[in-house]
């Protein structure tokens, strides 16, 4: 199975320098999350923007995707469930970085929400460390068999609104705590009075933390 959707070539023309890959929520497409790429490419003129949509029809939005279901919280579940998207996840990766001539050190990820998850997860499970991964509103499943699946520690940067109604900001402690104990460097920013949403200083903290992961800044 292979993804498609939107993206945003360099503004600088030519071969890209970095690929950064953004990952829409539940019942949504990449078209969701391109306001995300258009807000960062300025400051990444170099950077080519990829907005996969998602490989699987929308439990409760046939005609939205998801990257997995989400009708069952429980961990072990929600980790069946990432597994099996990364298996596609990550194939289209290889297949981006390699017909770009990129490696992984030139690879960031992010995403909102269900694709915050996602790309926390791939991050994760890439054979080789990306530069880093940005998850705004997402989680990851709170399970001791998470821990065995981590193959490397990329930079990790969570924001997370503590009003969020849709993730519970507690999944941020939870997904931090994971990472810490898998020696994984993490920075977690709350957000306070926010809500399930992106508001500017969340694109702003993603923006100097992928300059930094990048080497850019």
């Amino acid at each position: 199975m292979q993804l498609d959707g939107p993206g945003l070539r360099p503004l600088s023309g030519g071969t890209p320098a970095e690929l950064i890959v953004i990952l829409h929520g539940v019942a949504a497409s990449g078209q969701a999350v391109l306001w995300l790429a258009q807000a960062w490419r300025e400051l990444f003129p170099r950077a080519e923007f990829l907005v996969p949509n998602a490989p699987f029809a929308c439990d409760y939005a046939p005609e939205q995707r998801q990257w997995f279901s989400l009708q069952d919280w429980t961990p072990k579940i929600l980790l069946a469930g990432l597994r099996k998207a990364d298996g596609i996840l990550d194939a289209y990766l290889d297949e981006l970085l390699d017909s770009r001539k990129l490696d992984d050190s030139r690879l960031a990820l992010a995403g909102f929400s269900q694709g915050g998850a996602m790309a926390l997860y791939a991050a994760l499970r890439r054979r080789n460390r990306i530069a880093g991964v940005v998850s705004l509103s997402g989680f990851l499943p709170e399970t001791s068999e998470f821990l065995s699946d981590i193959r490397n520690t990329p930079l990790v940067l969570l924001v997370h609104g503590e009003n969020d109604d849709a993730v519970p900001f507690t999944a941020m402690a939870g997904a931090q705590a994971l990472l810490k104990a898998a020696n994984v460097p993490v920075k977690a920013v709350p957000r306070p009075g926010l809500g399930h949403i992106i508001d500017d200083a969340a694109v702003a903290l993603g923006a100097e933390f992928l300059g930094f992961a990048l080497g850019l800044t």
